[in-house]
């Protein structure tokens, strides 16, 4: 069974990040554990053109390099990193056949926006892991945005993993 969990940290009012170049340094310790062990089980990353250049300039070379990733972009580029680093368009591949054709089983989505939305929209998305942190941005990028679609999901879990309120959410994709 393929499975495909989206990972993010949103702040109280619902934002990812202060814009596309915002690192998620803002996050608690706690998410960054976490986040951690989600890329760890994971047999390969999907992210976004902007998610991939923001880890790139802030991630170790030694830990940036040993991870897989499947790129969406509208304008691929060639294949940067070897086997490692797969550029697509979304709206042109099946992501679905490429995870198959290349044998992936757990696929950890890691934004952006457009990332989620487009996943999202395209029923990909099987369980959703939110941390909220106890923190206002006021204006920012959505979790979602810009696309008309609707989906249900099941709350499987919480959990308070910090004093400041830190907490995880673990949510079931409903049929």
């Amino acid at each position: 069974m393929i499975n495909f969990s989206a990972v993010a940290v949103v702040t109280i009012d619902g934002k990812i990040a202060k814009n596309k170049n915002h690192h998620t340094n803002w996050s608690s310790r706690a998410d960054k554990i976490f986040l951690k062990t989600q890329i760890e089980k994971s047999d390969v990353i999907v992210v976004g053109h902007n998610t991939y250049n923001v880890a790139k300039k802030n991630l170790p070379n030694h830990i940036f390099l040993k991870r897989k990733y499947i790129v969406l972009t509208s304008r691929p580029k060639k294949n940067v990193f070897g086997h490692n680093v797969l550029w697509c368009d979304p709206e042109k591949v099946d992501l679905l056949a490429l995870v198959k054709k290349y044998n992936y089983k757990k696929i950890c989505v890691l934004g952006g926006t457009k990332t989620y939305t487009t996943l999202m929209k395209q029923n990909l998305i099987n369980e959703l892991f939110l941390t909220i942190e106890p923190i206002i941005f006021g204006s920012g990028l959505n979790l979602f945005d810009g696309e008309n679609f609707s989906a249900k999901f099941r709350l499987r879990s919480i959990k308070k993993l910090n004093s400041l309120g830190t907490i995880l959410l673990h949510y079931l994709k409903l049929n």
